[in-house]
């Protein structure tokens, strides 16, 4: 088969799992302009029957750091900027203090849907780090995220061992692959000011 004769298909993904696959040629050529940032705007094409929209008033795919990190986060670029105020040198996030007062205010002390302090800086972090590649993720930066909102924390080593989605590897926090679902989820809920607890 050449590539003039090569046959399209689009095949969406759970893990392993394939959910859906289609050979339209329209939709095939809609995911490759998006893959490729050729869209230069909202995500919104009419494909077939079917309306693709992305989430938020102007989620940008611009194909750059913070659009990314905002389609991950599935909020807007300024409802990301606006309460984690990332940016390419450290301590790479500045948390809204007003989101941060509306987090620990709608998040269990402990136990079900409790997320320490630290916990959700060194989130905020590894998902940052995943777009903005300059940076490895650290304890001493998740605390000095905190340190610059005067927020509270305590025992921050086991706060990040008693972590599902978060990994300790030489020195650095990465995000373990199988639990991002709710790592993402805790971050919606920051940047929205809503409740972790679905």
């Amino acid at each position: 088969m050449t590539a003039s004769s090569a046959e399209l298909r689009v095949v969406l993904y759970a893990d392993e799992t394939i959910v859906d696959e289609s050979d339209d040629v329209a939709l095939w050529q809609a995911v490759l302009k998006q893959i490729r940032g050729l869209d230069g705007g909202v995500f919104q094409e009419s494909v077939g029957n079917n309306e693709i929209e992305k989430n938020g008033s102007s989620v940008a795919d611009e194909g750059d750091s913070v659009s990314k990190f905002a389609r991950d986060v599935g909020v807007s670029v300024e409802q990301l900027v606006g309460a984690l105020g990332p940016q390419p040198d450290a301590p790479y996030l500045n948390l809204d203090t007003r989101k941060w007062e509306s987090f620990v205010k709608n998040t269990p002390k402990r136990g079900t849907g409790s997320v320490p302090a630290l916990v959700l800086a060194a989130t905020a972090l590894v998902g940052w780090a995943q777009h903005e590649r300059s940076f490895e993720p650290t304890q001493k930066l998740a605390i000095d995220v905190l340190n610059q909102i005067g927020a509270k924390y305590s025992n921050p080593a086991r706060s990040l061992k008693n972590c599902a989605w978060l990994q300790i590897r030489n020195g650095k926090i990465i995000l373990n692959p199988a639990e991002k679902t709710q790592a993402m989820r805790i971050l919606t809920a920051f940047v929205l000011g809503e409740s972790v607890i679905a």
